[in-house]
């Protein structure tokens, strides 16, 4: 017997007809919701993906995936729910038709007027329920969600055709390899990140060796560029730009690819090369291993990157941890991590493995990364040793006192997300970190040092040391994104230290003409008296020329004015102070020479003032030295001021001082040598404004 038009296998074609209509609707909002803003974001920085390890293939199966795994996942609940009820089915779609149009819609509106969140979230619901209710009456709307589905499509094609970021798709093969050199000259370059000229000179222009004397056990063996400056603040074209001695605009890929013409590929068929790149990728796979991709890394960022760009700057700073001044590792940006969630069963050489994502591997990779390099120094090679380390240091975030132990990272870029905030008594502690950091690279240089003359070869190598750009520290300005004008900021990011000792040289040079960071490569190749090919063409030049042309202030290929180091360093210590004795700078603010001094000498008075609540209050309760020191204590504050200035005290003992800041909130970096093992009885106290009377604030937990 037939079944007529309206029986079963025609309810059941309709039934399917709607499904896969419903099908691809969601996928036509999944990629204008979700997958293009990622693109737009992303493909605007290629750099991102060189970090995760996503090149090639795998830049493109993140492409794919990004276009299909959302989709289908709804595709699949709606299938779930489907099998329930066919009503239900038509309700979740219409529910997924509100609010993937609300997620394209009130995003972009926010990203032009800045909504306020009640706003944000009364739009995102209007909009949504609006969207959902027309869908469900108008075949107009019904159609007009079925006709974006080839958008994805187009958004794919979009991203792996003409963003800069499609440049990695491009298979490795590009290096420019030069023949083997009669060359036996080691060459050892560090290159520090983030690393203000500033931060090393006193008040007269000359190093601080009192603070930073490795420094200037390096000037002594040396030629000191204290006029040097680099070509970029950021550091996928600071960096690059050292390695290859061209300038490149911002989008460059910095791979291989992009910079075929290198340090390793002039080198790397003569010598023996460790190359210890982070954000780079231009040593050769033919001379260099290649790193591996960390998935869970990749998927995580990239939420967190997505959510900071859909949510209002109010959501996504109390919901999301700040992105920071970093290509990934979001995720451990902002967390509270105890001591006791250490887990100490994976190795470092795991974490670094594995895309370093672990807040305890972050905190042990720079060391552990920096002693692995300086392991790899052997003067028996049967070749010449070209060893190159790229240290994140003394780049935020800040946990390193002088002698290398690290205190705990919590909320470590709390107060910079974009802009430093504009409060000049935080910025104080920010400054105090920075130099703690600083004073910390001096003991890395120290080591390096150590490490050549172990192995015989301080005499002979070529040694460079220098850093990508600086970094700014004044109150409401970007870590390093000086505009046009901003000076003082510029003071800050455009000065770099850079040392360049020759093999043979014994005595410390100061060498005052300009000198920039595109400079590098043409010295090596001058120093080692390399016969390069005529096509081989660097935007710097030797330092070895005696008439080399300046003055030359390129700052992302623009001529800039003269840039004032002396000032950075000024403005960066000014807050800071120095206890008797010591030579830490852990003191700071106008009542920093307080700490030290016990309770027993001041007035304490009988009243109590405001309250502190502790981020971690079980961290001073059995404290392990070996593992992560909790010396910079965090919490936020209720019925104080950003005038109020707190002492806290361990074990009776004033262990530092800082202020309140946004009314509501305290950092203070405490004296390490008050944080030993065991327990610590922690309180809180402000100080009057002539430092002599303590008034108590009550300690929450």
């Amino acid at each position: 017997m037939n079944e007529t038009a309206d029986g079963p296998t025609a309810t059941r074609t309709r039934s399917r007809r709607r499904f896969v209509g419903h099908a691809a609707g969601i996928v036509g909002l999944c990629g204008v919701a979700i997958a293009q803003p990622v693109f737009t974001l992303l493909g605007e920085e290629p750099t991102y993906f060189v970090v995760h390890g996503i090149e090639g293939r795998r830049l493109l199966w993140f492409a794919i995936v990004l276009i299909v795994a959302p989709p289908l996942a709804l595709i699949l609940l709606l299938m779930a729910v489907r099998v329930v009820s066919t009503k239900g089915e038509v309700w979740t779609m219409t529910v997924l038709v509100g609010i993937l149009t609300a997620l394209t819609i009130v995003p972009a509106i926010d990203r032009e007027f800045g909504l306020p969140v009640g706003i944000y979230v009364a739009l995102t619901v209007a909009i949504g329920v609006g969207v959902a209710l027309a869908y469900t009456q108008l075949e107009a709307v019904r159609r007009l969600v079925l006709y974006f589905s080839p958008a994805p499509i187009l958004f794919l094609a979009l991203f792996l055709i003409s963003s800069p970021s499609s440049a990695l798709l491009r298979t490795q093969g590009g290096a420019d390899m030069l023949p083997t050199w009669d060359s036996s000259t080691p060459v050892t370059i560090v290159v520090f990140d983030e690393f203000a000229l500033g931060v090393l000179l006193g008040p007269d222009g000359d190093l601080d060796t009192e603070h930073f004397p490795n420094f200037g056990r390096l000037a002594e063996m040396s030629t000191w560029y204290p006029n040097a400056t680099t070509a970029a603040f950021r550091t996928d074209l600071a960096v690059p730009s050292i390695l290859s001695g061209r300038i490149r605009p911002a989008g460059t890929a910095p791979t291989v690819t992009e910079y075929p013409r290198s340090l390793f590929s002039m080198l790397g068929a003569s010598y023996d090369v460790r190359a210890d790149e982070v954000v780079t990728r231009l040593c050769p796979d033919t001379v260099c291993a290649t790193g591996v991709a960390n998935e869970q890394s990749i998927v995580q960022d990239t939420a967190i990157a997505y959510l900071h760009g859909m949510l209002p700057d109010g959501l996504a700073d109390a919901w999301l941890p700040p992105l920071g001044a970093r290509w990934g590792g979001f995720a451990d940006q902002g967390g509270h991590t105890a001591a006791s969630d250490v887990d100490e069963s994976r190795s470092i050489e795991t974490e670094v493995e594995s895309g370093c994502t672990n807040v305890v591997c972050q905190v042990g990779w720079d060391r552990q990364r920096f002693e692995s390099f300086l392991a790899a120094f052997d003067e028996s090679t049967d070749r010449p040793q070209l060893l190159y380390h790229h240290a994140l240091l003394p780049h935020v975030p800040y946990r390193y006192f002088p002698n290398g132990v690290s205190y705990e990272p919590i909320s470590v870029t709390r107060g910079l997300d974009p802009m430093w905030i504009d409060d000049s008594d935080f910025m104080d502690v920010m400054r105090q970190r920075y130099f703690l950091q600083s004073m910390y690279v001096d003991s890395m240089v120290g080591s390096f040092l150590d490490r050549l003359e172990a192995t015989s070869m301080l005499d002979d190598a070529l040694v460079v040391v220098l850093a990508d750009h600086g970094v700014s520290l004044d109150p409401a300005t970007a870590l390093r994104g000086p505009e046009e004008g901003e000076d003082e900021t510029r003071s800050g990011v455009h000065p770099i230290p850079m040392f360049v000792k020759l093999p043979g040289q014994q005595d410390g040079v100061i060498d005052e003409r300009q000198a920039q960071n595109i400079d590098v490569l043409p010295t090596v190749a001058d120093v080692l008296d390399l016969d390069l090919p005529s096509d081989w063409v660097f935007d710097g030049q030797s330092l070895l020329e005696e008439d080399r042309e300046g003055p030359r202030r390129w700052l992302n290929g623009e001529t800039t004015s003269d840039p004032d180091p002396i000032a950075f360093g000024i403005r960066l210590r000014s807050g800071l102070r120095e206890l008797p004795g010591r030579a830490d700078f852990i003191g700071v603010g106008p009542y920093g020479d307080l700490i030290g001094r016990s309770l027993d000498e001041f007035e304490v008075s009988t009243e109590t003032k405001g309250t502190l609540r502790l981020d971690l209050p079980s961290a001073y309760d059995d404290i392990d030295p070996s593992v992560l020191l909790p010396a910079l204590l965090t919490g936020s504050t209720e019925d104080l001021t950003d005038d109020d200035w707190l002492a806290i005290t361990i074990d009776g003992t004033i262990a530092g001082v800082g202020p309140v800041y946004r009314g509501e909130t305290l950092d203070v970096l405490l004296d390490p040598q008050t944080l030993t093992a065991g327990h610590h009885d922690v309180r809180a106290f402000a100080v009057d404004s002539q430092g002599s009377l303590l008034i108590e604030v009550s300690l929450l937990r």
